[in-house]
């Protein structure tokens, strides 16, 4: 791995600020931080826009629909994202437990093939913005959307007023096709962040690995080499984002030049 992180509930909100180093064969990805520093819209960009907390199968119907337009029209794929999680500024008492670090969701996005990733910083002002000042402020005049595309349960602004219906009628009237991707089911499973979250809380990992496309992931700093990642794939119940008072996990342990399989009690 080639960054350092801890586990997603002990991660601080601020994330934003955070240097991501991603893997020398990953193609490009240009990660801009704040919208500040977008100097100028995108050329022709096809855009996406969502939490991706845990980046999952379905965030990757998503991100391949867009790289697909992207691809056909000679344009841009961009997704954006927000830092926090909307939740955690909104509604902090719910104390969300989320799948996926910050570094984590970057390294993940970088791997679908999309050109941009535009991360908004998200504050209690940011949420009272409106959704068609987002759209006019954000989507149009910042990022230059040609065509925008969304999940089937998408919504946004203050009061999540930016529906589909809102952002279809936006679209018709500043000149951007909106494309709705629809539900995507495993073995009758829907594909969702909350429905992993509730999965994970279940101790089905198995499940879980389905509906994430791969086996789920706690990261830990290495006490005796700081300087080296520990990854752990958990196949069991984790011990890190809904602790048990003791848990036995069957994990793989990843080291850049080391990898073992374990069974490993945990407790508090």
């Amino acid at each position: 791995p080639a960054t350092e992180i801890i586990c997603p509930q002990q991660e601080l909100a601020d994330n934003s600020k955070k240097s991501i180093k991603l893997q020398k064969w990953h193609n490009p990805m240009e990660i801009f931080n704040t919208l500040a520093d977008i100097k100028e819209p995108f050329a022709d960009s096809f855009v996406t826009i969502g939490n991706f907390d845990g980046v999952h199968l379905g965030h990757h119907m998503l991100f391949s629909e867009v790289v697909s337009r992207a691809y056909q029209k000679q344009g841009t794929s961009v997704v954006v994202t927000f830092e926090p999680h909307p939740l955690q500024v909104i509604r902090p008492e719910i104390g969300i437990k989320l799948i996926s670090t910050y570094e984590q969701k970057v390294e993940m996005i970088s791997l679908a093939g999309l050109d941009v990733l535009v991360v908004i910083p998200f504050t209690r002002d940011f949420a009272a913005t409106s959704a068609e000042a987002f759209v006019d402020e954000v989507l149009v005049r910042t990022i230059g959307v040609k065509e925008l595309v969304v999940g089937y349960d998408y919504a946004f602004g203050k009061g999540r007023q930016g529906n589909i219906e809102f952002l279809k009628e936006q679209g018709r009237l500043k000149g951007f096709p909106v494309t709705v991707v629809e539900p995507y089911y495993v073995d009758d499973m829907l594909v969702s962040s909350s429905k992993i979250r509730e999965m994970v809380r279940e101790g089905r990992m198995m499940d879980v690995k389905k509906l994430l496309g791969r086996s789920y992931q706690i990261r830990v700093r290495s006490r005796k080499a700081r300087k080296e990642a520990v990854l752990l794939s958990a196949l069991k119940p984790p011990i890190c984002i809904y602790p048990r008072k003791t848990s036995v996990l069957n994990m793989e342990c990843m080291l850049p030049r080391l990898s073992m399989t374990a069974n490993v009690t945990a407790g508090f």
